[in-house]
């Protein structure tokens, strides 16, 4: 059961919810990267094995955002994104799960290595995936034939945002088992807002005191940054405000911006995802953690770690990292994978080599 589900036993009548996780993820100690690092004590949590056959943060959020596409008898969802970004990713795994078709519509993006393999996932998995102007024409087509259109879904949504509170508890039953102490710090790649939100959330519903620091990845709609203190802290009330509709007996939190601690500076380049400074991240946490992390989010957010241990910042503090990309195995899919298969839009990822670092 989940850990949110355990401590509020009324809110699995009222929270839609389909169970898709391996909950809950593991946590280790990094010794050896600690020891380089100056963080004598530093921890992870494996949300890269969250589930199977694909982990990472989206699965926390999958399990209520289909739980809410089921409810309303959706039977089509789509998302967005962009080829090397997650949700959508994940979403096309784990929809048929749920009874309900998924479709993809990917916005442009440069070209990385992490935006090939994905595409070529896509195409190996047999999901439906589309360039985003395609979005209009589908979404006509949909309402025409079905007179109503599919549901997008969204993990910066209370229902999206709701996994991450029950991580928060998962967390404080691991701490009272002595699997760590509690954190002081826990750092994780801010892309959206969900994770962060959910997870300050559920912390101080669970008593804790640990400082989250997202690291943004510095995306933007329309010019403006997606992630703000402002926009997380109006989510997280949001989410109290659904969460005590479900069950009023859960603490009527209150959150302002400065509940909120954002690191800048860590952003994707002009021309690549990966920064030297993520690419070292990336280096170092494989070398010397045996930890997967990826181009976009959290090897950029890694290097924030590795810089504040550099910096002398961790002597006596207990560090978490919250590792929120996919570990899982997929060679033998990429391996069947047709990339001419894919909408043409999708080709000059294949075609045309990423640019270095």
């Amino acid at each position: 059961m989940l850990a949110l589900f355990e401590r509020y036993p009324r809110l699995p009548d009222k929270l839609p919810h389909v169970p898709l996780g391996d909950f809950p993820t593991p946590i280790e100690r990094l010794d050896r990267l600690g020891a380089v690092i100056r963080a004598p004590r530093l921890y992870v949590k494996r949300d890269d094995l969250s589930g199977r056959p694909y982990g990472g943060n989206k699965v926390r959020a999958l399990e209520f955002l289909l739980g809410e596409a089921q409810h309303a008898r959706a039977g089509h969802v789509f998302a967005l994104g962009f080829p090397a970004s997650c949700q959508a990713l994940a979403q096309a795994i784990y929809a048929p799960r749920a009874g309900l078709r998924s479709t993809a519509f990917l916005f442009p993006q440069i070209n990385s290595q992490q935006a090939r393999q994905h595409l070529a996932l896509y195409q190996g998995l047999g999901a439906d995936v589309r360039p985003i102007p395609a979005l209009f024409p589908f979404l006509a087509r949909h309402f025409l034939t079905h007179g109503k259109l599919p549901l997008l879904l969204e993990a910066s949504t209370p229902e999206g945002a709701v996994g991450y509170v029950s991580a928060g508890f998962e967390l404080k039953r691991q701490i009272d088992q002595g699997q760590l102490p509690e954190p002081d710090l826990i750092y994780l790649a801010l892309a959206t807002n969900g994770t962060l939100a959910g997870l300050q959330l559920g912390l101080r519903a669970a008593g804790l005191k640990s400082r989250v620091i997202g690291v943004s990845n510095g995306g933007r709609v329309l010019g403006r940054p997606v992630a703000t203190p402002a926009r997380l802290a109006v989510l997280a009330r949001q989410t109290v405000t659904r969460l005590r509709a479900a069950d009023p007996g859960f603490p009527g939190l209150v959150f302002a911006e400065s509940d909120f601690t954002i690191r800048a500076g860590y952003e994707c380049g002009a021309t690549t995802l990966l920064t030297p400074a993520g690419a070292e991240a990336l280096r170092q946490a494989r070398d010397l953690a045996g930890l997967t992390l990826d181009e976009m989010f959290t090897a950029n957010a890694f290097a924030a770690l590795l810089a504040d241990g550099a910096a002398g910042q961790f002597q006596g503090q207990t560090v978490l990292w919250w590792n929120t990309y996919n570990s899982h195995d997929f060679s033998a899919q990429l391996a069947a994978a047709d990339y001419r298969r894919l909408p043409r839009a999708f080709h000059r990822h294949f075609e045309t080599e990423p640019a270095a670092v």
